[in-house]
């Protein structure tokens, strides 16, 4: 007889053991075949390394791949031997990518995933990240990566992992100050995020008042700034800014007075209002020479010029946060006493004569005669006849 066979086709290395199939062509010119004797090579063959069936399965469980030699002889139905006859069967090494370390990215990152193997093999990453040895990713949560590298003649494939750990943007607004002034003040609002690339922008309530790290906020409102990072965003927490209202100063001017030798006496009134909060601080000026203050409520103040004027009084009033007025101005009013002058037709009379005694000054003004003990006319002239020297 004549042995002969063939093996099914080479394999990639499997751990649980490659199983190969062989499939006896053996004959003879005349008579059977009745035996066959198979031996395969490999110290951990299952079924001893030998088989006597005609078309045996064989396992190998070697730990990796080898080229593994297969004999066979039969023995016809008369007992005559053929020769040997050998052929080999394959296991094929499986790739051994190598992808990279595991790495951490701000969620709107990206990350570049790599792997290490044979450059003349193919790569095709899960997830749809794509194929090649590098590829980029941007996932919006921790993610592992699973590359497997094919061998385009074997057709053997091996895999490896890269796990991409995504942390949640963040959004902070933080004040530089106090958030409650008067109008006029400010606080600096400074934007914070964990990407260090993101960009911000600032809102009161939903309108955008600005871009930037930083913002300055001098009206009133609840402030946010939304960090972006790629297509990714983050809002953070509510800065609320409040603005105290400003008080209003009022007073009553005085009732004018005529000049007074010995000073001007005027009693002030000093009032105020605001919307919320308290008046707590007065802050008069009399607006004289001599520059008189008073912080008072209610003050009294004398003015010593030394004739008639106009002053001008201001007020400031205030609030219990701290926040002034604007000045109110009230005018106060010195009049000038009048100068009047008298003369008489007669500077010397006798008894009995009439002298007409004649007043001098301001036409729009009255007059009043007296003789030192009652008032003897009202109107600019007035004719006297005293019977003694009289003044």
């Amino acid at each position: 007889p004549t042995a002969s066979f063939t093996a099914s086709a080479a394999q990639c290395y499997n751990s649980n053991g490659n199983t190969f199939s062989f499939t006896d062509g053996s004959s003879i010119n005349g008579g059977s075949i009745g035996t066959w004797s198979w031996n395969f090579d490999g110290p951990n063959a299952q079924g001893g390394g030998a088989s006597s069936t005609q078309n045996p399965s064989y396992k190998y469980t070697e730990s990796g791949a080898g080229t593994y030699y297969v004999t066979l002889y039969v023995t016809s139905d008369k007992g005559c031997p053929s020769n040997q006859v050998s052929g080999t069967v394959t296991v094929n090494a499986n790739p051994t990518p190598t992808a990279g370390s595991a790495q951490s990215i701000i969620n709107g990152s990206s990350a570049t995933l790599t792997v290490s193997g044979s450059s003349n093999d193919s790569y095709s990453w899960s997830n749809g990240a794509g194929s090649g040895t590098s590829v980029s990713v941007s996932p919006s949560s921790t993610t592992t990566y699973t590359v497997t590298e094919s061998n385009g003649t074997t057709g053997c494939t091996g895999t490896s992992t890269e796990t991409v750990n995504v942390t949640a943007l963040t959004s902070t607004a933080t004040p530089g100050g106090s958030t409650s002034f008067c109008p006029g003040g400010s606080v600096t609002l400074t934007a914070g995020s964990n990407a260090t690339k993101a960009s911000f922008a600032w809102f009161n309530g939903s309108s955008q008042v600005g871009t930037g790290s930083t913002y300055t906020a001098s009206t009133a409102g609840n402030y946010t700034v939304v960090a972006t990072n790629g297509t990714v965003t983050a809002t953070s927490s509510a800065v609320n800014v409040n603005v105290y209202p400003t008080p209003v100063a009022s007073f009553a001017a005085p009732k004018a007075q005529c000049y007074n030798a010995s000073g001007n006496s005027f009693s002030f009134s000093g009032g105020g209002s605001v919307l919320s909060g308290t008046i707590t601080g007065y802050s008069w000026s009399f607006g004289d020479a001599s520059h008189g203050t008073s912080t008072s409520q209610n003050p009294s103040y004398t003015y010593n010029a030394s004739g008639a004027g106009t002053y001008t009084a201001s007020l400031m009033v205030t609030s219990n946060n701290g926040c002034p007025s604007s000045p109110v101005t009230q005018t106060v009013t010195v009049y000038a006493n009048p100068t009047p002058s008298a003369s008489s037709s007669l500077s010397t009379m006798v008894a009995g004569s009439t002298a007409t005694l004649s007043a001098g000054g301001n036409s729009n003004d009255t007059y009043s005669w007296s003789n030192g003990t009652k008032v003897v006319g009202t109107s600019g002239t007035l004719s006297v006849s005293p019977t003694t020297t009289t003044t």
